[in-house]
């Protein structure tokens, strides 16, 4: 506190926040100044009321902390941060007061992760020289995102220590809770086995910055930039392991609901690269990784497709991140856990067949991320590539193959009756992935016309529909059947 109040460097200057009217400031400034010893040197019955006031009220508030222990003074700081406001600085002039207006964002209130940073720097933090290195480290990686460099954005650092929060206290953090929460993670690592003796600068470099880094690396699909991906060259595992990050990376980049599964993801990632992570004991096999990135894509599927409510699926990610907790103690063996149950699997498999994907934003976003996977599944099962350069090859579009505005004309023949359009124009077998987005005429041409242009794409299972003669119910049913195939073959739904 006395580091808050009174810094020993600030732009080269003491600077004590807080003053009164002269001759009433005399205790409250040795106070803020850490010589209370000298105030036992005071006459007190000379001071003022203000002077005496104020310290009989230390001196009573010394007395009951230095009776707390521990566990108490902890309890009576969370108090203190949850009910009492201090004016932290009173401008000198008008200038300068709009210079800190301007710095904050035209007066908005700060985010939890610049609280957050002010504890970690300086309240937790109690060497002058490490506070402000690890001030200065904290800016670097809040700079405008640039992975190679090191530098990730103030958004993923606070998304980063808000996954790591959930996951280590296994606890969702709600909005309003956000720096309450972030401060008990740092609490409960300093007051943990692997945190003993250490302080907010040792935690930023042990826990934030590897997390933030992690992170922004697999939101940018720098996979390449992961501590074991020398040790992957050549590795068996590594191709599967990327197709899966790539799908998992879709998914949590574009549909809101699979957000949460990023706490499993980067727990992953932090344990391959061992102790880099700030987690004990060797980095996890790639063998492992591989196995358990494959149960987070079941579940990443399962919570987009079956629309499981928060709870649920915040319990289903909190479970799986105990068992592999469990299981890497006892030598780590990923088969003998599972993400989802059987009777999830089974709910997943029918909600793949019957579920209207077409018919909201969402569930366009995600046809596209599974059936990307499933391309990348064929082609790498082909021989052909390596399953990589499909995910990368840039943005995909999804076509209707039975547009939504079927004329009588162009698609009379093979869909006459408008209520069987209805029940599977949204349905997973009636797209296909292209490479450039269609037009409107291109989108409602007939298949005949359609199926020429859908020749000359890169994915494999839109190949597929391209050497069809038609395309009506029968052969939609095909193509569901098919890719609920491909996705048992992957998954073991």
């Amino acid at each position: 506190l006395i580091n808050m109040l009174h810094p020993k460097k600030v732009r080269k200057a003491d600077v004590v926040r807080i003053e009164l009217h002269k001759r009433d400031n005399e205790v409250l400034s040795q106070i803020l100044t850490n010589n209370v010893d000298s105030l036992e040197m005071f006459n007190m019955k000379k001071m003022t009321r203000a002077n005496r006031m104020i310290y009989d009220n230390f001196k009573m508030l010394r007395g009951r902390v230095e009776s707390m222990d521990k566990e108490e003074r902890l309890v009576f700081l969370d108090y203190l941060i949850e009910k009492v406001y201090m004016l932290v600085c009173v401008p000198e002039s008008p200038s300068i007061a709009r210079s800190l207006v301007l710095a904050q964002g035209k007066g908005k209130d700060n985010e939890p992760i610049d609280d957050f940073k002010g504890l970690v720097c300086f309240r937790y933090t109690s060497n002058e020289k490490e506070m402000y290195k690890t001030f200065d480290r904290w800016d670097e990686l809040a700079a405008i995102s640039d992975i190679d460099n090191r530098s990730v954005g103030r958004q993923t650092i606070s998304d980063a220590c808000l996954l790591r929060a959930t996951a280590e206290l296994r606890s969702k953090v709600r909005k309003r809770d956000e720096i309450y929460a972030l401060e008990r993670w740092l609490r409960t690592y300093l007051l943990g086995k692997d945190g003993e003796g250490q302080e907010g600068n040792a935690f930023f470099k042990k826990k934030i910055e590897p997390a933030s880094l992690k992170l922004g690396q697999y939101r940018e699909g720098a996979f390449n930039l992961f501590g074991f991906y020398a040790a992957s060259k050549g590795n068996a595992h590594w191709d599967s392991i990327t197709m899966r990050l790539h799908f998992l990376r879709e998914m949590t980049n574009n549909v809101a609901a699979t957000k949460e599964v990023e706490a499993v993801i980067l727990e992953l990632l932090l344990r391959a690269n061992g102790s880099e992570g700030g987690i004990s004991g060797k980095a996890m096999s790639l063998s492992n990784l591989d196995a358990y990135l494959h149960k987070v894509e079941q579940l990443a599927l399962w919570v987009a497709v079956t629309k499981t409510a928060s709870a649920k699926r915040t319990l289903k990610i909190f479970e799986f991140l105990d068992a592999i907790e469990e299981e890497e103690k006892e030598g780590g063996d990923a088969s003998k856990i599972e993400a989802i149950s059987q009777e999830d699997k089974s709910s997943l498999r029918e909600a793949l067949v019957v579920s209207e994907f077409g018919a909201t934003a969402s569930g366009k976003k995600i046809a596209i991320a599974l059936l990307k996977r499933l391309n990348a599944f064929v082609l790498a099962q082909k021989g052909s590539a390596s399953g990589e350069s499909i995910n990368t090859s840039g943005d995909a579009y999804l076509e209707f193959i039975l547009p939504k505005k079927a004329s009588k004309k162009a698609w009379g023949n093979e869909w006459p009756d408008k209520e069987e359009q209805a029940q599977w124009i949204n349905k997973l077998g009636n797209f296909a992935l292209i490479s450039n987005k269609a037009t409107a005429r291109e989108s409602n041409m007939s298949f005949s016309e359609k199926k020429e242009r859908l020749s000359k794409e890169v994915y494999s299972l839109t190949l597929d529909v391209a050497k069809m003669d038609t395309w009506d119910s029968d052969n939609l049913v095909k193509r569901l059947a098919a890719i609920v195939g491909l996705i048992d073959q992957i998954w073991g739904l």
